[in-house]
């Protein structure tokens, strides 16, 4: 009878011996030994019974198998070698006794892929999101994975045959780490990898700039500006909802950011925004925008000396021209100035006056500009100012006196224009 056990899993450039790891089989027939890794291993088989001396012989397709007892007579025989590639193979041992007596037993040997690591690990920034992956091939599944000495900063997550190492590295040096795989037979392989994390050297990625409210049915424009970081940049929008007909659009490199059309729905609209550049910095943003519906006025509030009516005030967007009605006289704004003090007004210096505030009954102000007015000092009309569409003039130094009194006057006593500006 032959006999022959199974030992431990086999490895590269080591020598084992195999065993059974229950009774040795007492009958001849085909056997399989498994070989986990393409590595140098060594067998033994021994015969019972029959009268001695014995011949040993083998045949199969395990040719890189041999026997290491040159003499082959005794009742047991090592064998060994080295397979060069994986894969199924046959091992035929036939022991004949002095009496011509034969027993012949068949082993079915089944080398598997060695087990091998390769991964990729590049250069990492500080503050800049990381993936580096790396894989096991050969062995047999199921694998477990072990590391030591990863970057801080970074997350080891294993899946079956794969590794994932990501996240944002803190500290700027250059980290050996080593991962460790073993596989369902015991068979284990170990690399050791290198990563070096840079000092991150570009400004600090921003964005710049507002989304502001709009009204519904009113053509709709404002744009997101980048600064720092490294070109390209890239936008992602992870949540929320966009105001209905109003669509995001970027330049090539992601420079800007424009949040463009014409708003169908009014209510408040609330989305998460994220600016990711070419490094892996990223920053997100939650911007609000309220698409308000017609404009509805529920008080009125004048620095005037005179009153107001808001009768035939016609207002549903913004911004918007109306008319206002006048109850008496045409003054629609008075300011003094001295020409030594800070007041309200100064000579050849920009001076803005608001008629008055409006406020919506959803919470929007917006200030009253008017057009076409006439400006007096001192009850004098000085000729070739000029008043803006958001009511700014400019005094000549030769109408100041140590005192004087400014207004802003109508052209006509009944009607005159207004520009209404939302300015929240």
């Amino acid at each position: 009878m032959l006999t022959l056990t199974n030992g431990a899993v086999l490895k590269e450039g080591v020598d084992y011996t195999l065993k059974w790891s229950s009774a040795s089989p007492k009958n001849a027939g085909t056997y399989t030994i498994t070989v986990t890794g393409i590595g140098a291993y060594t067998g033994t088989a021994k015969v019972s019974g029959g009268t001695a001396p014995y011949t040993w012989t083998k045949s199969g397709t395990a040719t890189w198998i041999d026997f290491k007892d040159n003499k082959k007579t005794g009742a047991s025989i090592t064998f060994s070698g080295t397979p060069t590639k994986a894969g199924t193979f046959t091992l035929i041992l036939n022991a004949v006794d002095a009496n011509k007596s034969n027993v012949k037993k068949t082993f079915n040997i089944t080398v598997l892929p060695k087990l091998t690591i390769s991964g990729t690990f590049k250069g990492a920034t500080v503050g800049a999101s990381y993936t580096g992956t790396a894989k096991v091939t050969g062995g047999t599944a199921s694998y477990t994975w072990t590391k030591s000495g990863v970057p801080t900063g970074l997350t080891f997550k294993s899946s079956g045959a794969n590794v994932t190492l990501s996240g944002t590295p803190t500290t700027a040096k250059t980290y050996s780490f080593k991962l460790t795989v073993k596989d369902a037979n015991g068979a284990t392989a170990t690399k050791t990898f290198s990563v070096k994390v840079a000092e991150n050297k570009t400004s600090a990625l921003k964005m710049s700039g507002t989304f502001p409210n709009g009204f519904i049915d009113e053509a709709y424009e404002a744009s997101i500006k980048v600064s720092g970081g490294s070109s390209p940049y890239k936008w992602t929008k992870d949540s929320g909802t966009l105001p209905k007909g109003l669509k995001l659009t970027t330049t090539s490199t992601g420079t800007t950011l424009k949040l463009k059309g014409t708003p169908s729905a009014a209510q408040t609209y609330k989305f998460k925004l994220t600016l990711t550049d070419a490094k892996g910095a990223s920053v997100s943003k939650t911007f609000t925008v309220i698409i308000n519906d017609e404009i509805e006025i529920s008080s009125v509030r004048t620095n005037s000396t005179k009153d107001f009516s808001t009768e035939d005030v016609v207002s549903n967007y913004e911004p918007a021209t109306t008319e206002l009605k006048i109850l008496d006289e045409d003054v629609l704004w008075q300011g003094e100035g001295r020409d030594e003090d800070l007041f309200e007004v100064k000579a050849n210096e920009p001076v803005r006056f608001v008629i008055g505030e409006w406020k919506y009954s959803n919470g929007v102000k917006a200030e009253i500009f008017a057009e076409d007015v006439e400006i007096y000092v001192d009850d004098k009309l000085v000729e070739g100012v000029t008043v803006s569409d958001e009511g700014e003039f400019t005094i000549p130094a030769e109408f100041v006196v140590d005192d004087f009194k400014v207004q802003a006057r109508a052209k006509e006593l009944e009607t005159f224009e207004l520009f209404i500006s939302a300015i929240e």
